[in-house]
């Protein structure tokens, strides 16, 4: 998969929380949300952070939207003003 198709599903997952699927019970160390979590971190843009600012409180994935938002903040932040 490209990251553009990654970025898709993993916006997608955070859009239907409630098709949460829990990969630990599959020998898997992270559940889907976090992963996706993770992933918009890495590849995703400002428009993105209220979604993941959405799981801000939320106490099993509160850390991971709160490093992918500053993640991604970084980045926009670097990004304009590199553009300047």
């Amino acid at each position: 998969m490209y990251p553009a198709q990654v970025l898709d599903l993993t916006r997608k997952a955070l859009s239907s929380p409630t098709e949460d699927f829990d990969y630990e019970r599959h020998s898997f160390s992270r559940d889907v949300i976090e992963f996706a979590l993770r992933v918009i971190g890495h590849l995703g843009e400002r428009a993105d952070l209220p979604a993941v600012k959405n799981f801000g409180e939320d106490p099993k994935r509160g850390k991971a939207a709160l490093l992918a938002t500053r993640e991604i903040e970084e980045r926009s932040s670097t990004a304009s003003g590199s553009a300047s």
